[in-house]
């Protein structure tokens, strides 16, 4: 939907207007895991292991996982493992970029922002006042942690966009893989 007029003009720099996107949202990708995990077990007899599995314990001929001396059969095996599967010796010849990504966490009662806003960083309404604000993109990078530098790109974005205060309540990083 193309705006001429601004939107939100007491809170958004946004002086030539732009263009909302809807239908749009989010997903709470814990609760999503884990409506996943509940229908998989409950509903096609999966078995469910979250934890780290050496690639070791696999035995491929006999189709099996030995986990503490004990044998789990299997059909199939759906690899979980996000940016991490660069290791995995089954999967080498997809080509997986491990790329970090921050966020914030923001408190931000006077804002109401009914919709998701896009201008160099995302704007999620999630809730109680909260906001999530990102992201970075970074395939270079020497930790996974949260960065100073990191934190400063999104608020540096973020002031460009928003004119009314708020409150950084925290700072997260994800990696995720991208080809």
């Amino acid at each position: 939907m193309l705006h001429e007029q601004p939107q939100q003009p007491h809170l958004l720099h946004n002086e030539r207007g732009g263009i909302m996107i809807q239908p749009c949202g989010w997903a709470d990708t814990s609760r999503l895991l884990q409506g996943f995990e509940e229908v998989l077990t409950r509903d096609f007899d999966v078995r469910y292991i979250k934890r780290e599995i050496p690639y070791t314990a696999f035995d491929l001929e006999k189709k099996s996982i030995i986990l503490e001396k004990e044998p789990y059969a299997f059909d199939h095996v759906i690899f979980a493992e996000g940016y991490r599967m660069t290791h995995n010796p089954w999967l080498k010849d997809v080509r997986i970029i491990p790329n970090k990504g921050e966020i914030l966490l923001l408190h931000a009662p006077s804002w109401k922002l009914p919709f998701v806003l896009s201008r160099k960083v995302y704007l999620v309404h999630i809730g109680d006042d909260r906001y999530v604000c990102g992201s970075t993109y970074r395939n270079q990078f020497d930790t996974t942690e949260p960065t100073e530098e990191g934190k400063a790109e999104i608020l540096s974005h973020l002031a460009k966009a928003i004119k009314k205060p708020f409150d950084l309540v925290g700072h997260w990083a994800g990696v995720r893989p991208t080809t």
